[in-house]
């Protein structure tokens, strides 16, 4: 057994393993190219731009034949950027595809590996160590190293849709930021830099202005809350299970020799933001105006705010509900 001595040395080890298996499972898709079946699959094209306007459409073409089966066994195996690819994008291409059983145990190995792997990341609770995991791949794009792919049993029904935007975010103490953000002008710099000699819009100012604002708030706890880009849902019944809808930017797929009929399938259409299904927002608790806009950093409302140590249940909280995409 190999042994590590931090959540950052392993989750290392664990991303150069999932490369080796997914090397090993488009092997198997490309060698099984006659055996699969693509039932449907949609092509998403790159928006190039970090920032998401929220009211641009976003053009969806369902695919067919040979391009269909690359664009799957493309999207079920890359973890890399491609090179129109801007790093706050990731590469979507649901659909439904039905593969052999060997190729399904592969895709559930590696299933485990992104688990263990988003389990590990999770771990490291710094940003700034979490980006000493990911510096050591500068190819690869955090999101689609993470994200398992789908695998059902008995498929009956797929229903593609967008659900328009919402917000992402996690609670945090502001004492806990300040030492953070102190930590990481330590690493950029031999000598922490002041104010005076910060360049003017620079990630120093910016660092050095949030911990002033932040000092002042001691041990209260604050929201970091971020905007997500509208993103893809199915609705599924899965056999007898009860319909439920999942995030669905990759295929999802199911043994072939054990469902030989295919689905029914509801096709993803191009997204509109005058008829995308809006995300609940919940019960809003935090201030309206950012209390550090250039963070994105909120109080909770005077009703709300919390002062101590985070507890399991602050951790996981959420405002609204996060979205992974």
């Amino acid at each position: 057994m190999e042994l590590h001595l931090s959540a950052i040395s392993e989750a290392i080890a664990v991303v150069n393993q999932l490369e080796a298996e997914l090397e090993v499972l488009v092997r198997l898709l490309n060698d099984s190219r006659h055996r699969l079946r693509v039932d449907a699959i949609f092509e998403i094209e790159f928006r190039h731009e970090p920032e998401v306007d929220e009211a641009a459409p976003i053009p969806v073409r369902r695919l067919e034949g040979s391009d269909a089966v690359d664009a799957a066994i493309d999207v079920l195996t890359c973890i890399t950027m491609k090179e129109t690819q801007n790093a706050k994008e990731t590469l979507r291409s649901p659909g439904v595809v039905a593969l052999p059983g060997e190729v399904i145990a592969k895709i559930i190995e590696t299933n485990e590996l992104r688990s263990k792997l988003e389990m590990l990341i999770g771990k490291i609770k710094k940003s700034n160590d979490r980006r000493k995991v990911w510096i050591k791949f500068e190819a690869i794009s955090p999101k689609q190293a993470m994200r398992c792919t789908p695998v059902l049993k008995n498929p009956q029904n797929i229903n593609f849709f967008w659900t328009d935007t919402g917000t992402s975010g996690s609670r945090h103490v502001a004492s806990d930021l300040v030492k953070e953000w102190e930590e990481l002008l330590d690493e950029l710099h031999d000598r922490r830099p002041t104010m005076a000699d910060a360049p003017k819009g620079s990630i120093e100012e910016g660092l050095l202005t949030a911990i002033d604002l932040l000092r002042k708030l001691g041990d209260e706890q604050v929201a970091i809350r971020r905007p997500v880009k509208p993103h893809i849902r199915a609705r599924v019944r899965d056999g007898e299970a009860p319909v439920r809808p999942i995030i669905s930017s990759v295929p999802f797929v199911y043994d072939i020799d054990e469902c030989k009929f295919a689905p029914t399938i509801k096709p993803l259409l191009s997204y509109d933001v005058g008829t995308a299904r809006r995300k609940s927002a919940g019960r809003e608790l935090l201030e309206k105006e950012p209390y550090i806009k250039k963070m994105n950093l909120y109080q909770y409302l005077e009703t709300h705010r919390v002062f101590g140590p985070l507890v399991q249940k602050a951790e996981n909280d959420s405002f609204p509900a996060s979205i992974d995409e």
